[in-house]
């Protein structure tokens, strides 16, 4: 008997690392995650608004695998780090929102924050 396999799904928080994020959303897709979640925190500066459209725009302007979807939302305003991930799991893990349907039976997740050393 096959093992029962489930599409996976991904979020994404980012603020100012655009080809970070441009890069992990390449990483989940190759690794067969079929629903990808991107929660962007309002800019503080001009050039990370800028930076965030370069990225929204690139997103929005990729062809992916039809059985792919990369959703995206940004906060009007800059909220912080604590603040954005409680906002980003809150808006993934509601189903109204997400499409999460039964084929996301379990979700697994995993918290990673990249700084400047």
């Amino acid at each position: 008997m096959e093992p029962v396999t489930h599409p996976l799904a991904g979020v994404i928080l980012s603020y100012a690392r655009s080809e970070n994020c441009l890069r992990l959303v390449e990483d989940l897709i190759a690794n067969d995650c079929r629903s990808v979640f991107i929660y962007l925190d309002g800019p503080k500066t001009e050039n990370v608004r800028i930076s965030q459209e370069a990225l929204i725009n690139t997103l929005r302007n990729r062809e992916y695998p039809s059985q792919v979807s990369v959703t995206i939302r940004r906060a009007q305003s800059n909220q912080g780090i604590a603040i954005s991930m409680i906002r980003a799991l809150d808006w993934f893990l509601d189903r109204k929102s997400t499409r999460l349907n039964s084929s996301h039976a379990n979700i697994s997740y995993a918290v990673f924050c990249l700084k400047k050393k």
